[in-house]
């Protein structure tokens, strides 16, 4: 009887260890697809923006093309030269006028 008892304490000890490793390697496992599960919505978030770019893209494409986007910058560019010679000459024309207002009330005082 006690040769039995000796087995079935054998046999559950052995039984424990084998449930202990289970549980380890089952917990491993565990974490390790917590992390490729991060990793996957990690690489799903990164598509979806990349997606989104290329949507940007082409629809940025469709209302304009490369020869379309120069001419515009082309345009720019004589404008802010308008701008420049327009403020200049604004700027010359008040002069001039506040010459012409100053020596009149210099000439109206003699």
């Amino acid at each position: 009887m006690t040769d039995s008892k000796d087995d079935w304490g054998k046999n559950s000890r052995l039984v424990l260890q084998s449930l202990k490793k289970l549980e380890y390697s089952v917990n491993s496992l565990n974490e390790r697809i917590g992390a490729l599960e991060k990793q996957l919505c990690a690489e799903t978030t990164k598509e979806r923006r990349i997606e989104s770019l290329e949507g940007w893209k082409t629809d940025c494409e469709s209302l304009m093309n490369k020869r379309q986007m120069e001419n515009v910058l082309k345009e720019m560019e004589e404008m802010k030269v308008f701008k420049t010679r327009a403020t200049f000459i604004f700027s010359v024309i008040q002069a001039g006028i506040f010459i012409l207002v100053f020596v009149m009330k210099f000439i109206k005082f003699k």
